[in-house]
C-alpha cells in the first residue's frame, strides 16, 4: 500500500481541573488504510438482514423470504445507565452496540 503521512488530528478537553485537563484524541486516517489494517470481517457470513433497537438493544434478524431468525435483547439496566458519569454511560452504550453488532454479524447479517 502507498499511503502519504500526515492525517487529520485533534484533541478535546472533556475535563478541565486547576492542574489536569482530561483529553480526547481523534486522527482521522483514510479509510482504505482502516481497511488494509483494522478490519476484522471482510464479508457477512449469510444474507440475512437485522433491525436494531438502539434504546432498548434490541435486535431482530430476518432472512430474505421475511422469516424471523432471531431475537436478541441485549441487558441494559436503565437505572445504571443513569446513575454513571457520561464517560461510563457512553463506554457501556458503545459495549452494548458493539455486542449488537457482533450477535448480528455472526447470525449471518
Amino acid at each position: 500500500m502507498n499511503y502519504k503521512l500526515g492525517y487529520l488530528a485533534r484533541l478535546i478537553a472533556l475535563d478541565m481541573s486547576c492542574d489536569r485537563v482530561y483529553c480526547e484524541l481523534q486522527v482521522s486516517i483514510p479509510y482504505g488504510l482502516y481497511l488494509g489494517f483494522r478490519r476484522r470481517y471482510s464479508q457477512p457470513l449469510g444474507n440475512n438482514v437485522a433491525g436494531v433497537d438502539v434504546n432498548r438493544a434490541n435486535l431482530a434478524i430476518v432472512d430474505r423470504r421475511g422469516v424471523l431468525r432471531d431475537i436478541k435483547t441485549l441487558s441494559l439496566s436503565i437505572t445504571c445507565i443513569y446513575h454513571v458519569r457520561d464517560g461510563q454511560r457512553r463506554s457501556l452504550l458503545r459495549k452494548v452496540v458493539h455486542d449488537v453488532l457482533k450477535n448480528a454479524y455472526f447470525h449471518g447479517v
